[in-house]
């Protein structure tokens, strides 16, 4: 079982799911990523153009 000090889970709606597997599939990065990876990735990039550093704003 996961640690859920570190890894929480998520419910998206399947349309959101179809495009994250779109994504994961090579078309966000050159390479192929899980679900998690891909929505990890995109809010980090997020994150970053918001100004989000180390827990804080």
């Amino acid at each position: 079982m996961a640690n859920p000090n570190k890894f929480k889970s998520v419910s998206v709606p399947i349309d959101t799911y179809k495009k994250l597997s779109y994504l994961a599939d090579g078309k966000f990065l050159d390479a192929k990523l899980t679900i998690s990876k891909t929505i990890e990735a995109l809010a980090t990039r997020a994150a970053k153009k918001t100004g989000y550093k180390n827990g804080k704003v």
